[in-house]
């Protein structure tokens, strides 16, 4: 007997949530009744951000490339305060299909060992890109 689309989907969201790192999931009383359309703060509020990451997260792109590029902030912190960010958010909306927070770890650390190597990052992205 075939397996219908309601459990192939089920096992799909379950994959999916089962990538998300347990230290990310949202504690049970941080999680709003699904009648709640409004979870803007719970990111905020949920004690899975440190104060830095709600920063990092909340800061536009170019101040962000900027701390980037400076030092200040690291890719790797940057690359985890989005992941953990983007974790929130599918525990609340579902809206993620793929997870690749390993791999994107992974190259934020390759980032910042050239960035530490050769004093300035790759690629020609700069702060004033984003500014128009």
């Amino acid at each position: 007997m075939s397996t219908g689309w309601p459990e192939i989907a089920a096992t799909k969201r379950k994959a999916t949530l089962d990538k998300i790192p347990e230290k990310w999931l949202l504690p049970k009383d941080k999680v709003p009744p699904e009648s709640q359309r409004n979870v803007i703060d719970v990111p905020r509020n949920s004690g899975v951000l440190t104060e830095r990451e709600i920063i990092i997260t909340e800061t536009g792109m170019a101040d962000a490339l900027q701390n980037l590029h400076s030092g200040k902030w690291t890719a790797k912190e940057v690359t985890e305060a989005i992941c953990k960010r983007a974790a929130i958010a599918h525990q609340l909306t579902n809206c993620l299909t793929e997870i690749f927070f390993d791999e994107g770890l992974a190259r934020a650390k390759e980032l910042d060992d050239y960035l530490r190597t050769h004093g300035k990052p790759i690629g020609p992205v700069r702060p004033i890109d984003f500014l128009d």
